[in-house]
């Protein structure tokens, strides 16, 4: 994940953020947010439990719809 966060960086420099808060009072993170554009995005590499992961990753879109 670090070498994508370095790519993502090294393409878009200042406009995107790397694990940035979902909101606060939680320690979730969205893998890349993209404040132009309000848009927030998961990488799933395919690691684990996918299900749980995609479950996690809806729940951080929830959260911040309701901030």
């Amino acid at each position: 994940m670090k070498k994508v966060e370095k790519q993502a960086k090294a393409r878009l420099g200042s406009r995107v953020r790397c694990e940035e808060p979902v909101t606060d009072g939680t320690d979730l993170r969205f893998d890349f947010y993209l404040p132009r554009e309000r848009t927030a995005v998961e990488v799933a590499l395919g690691l684990g439990n996918a299900m749980s992961e995609w479950e996690k990753d809806l729940l951080k879109t929830l959260l911040a719809k309701s901030r």
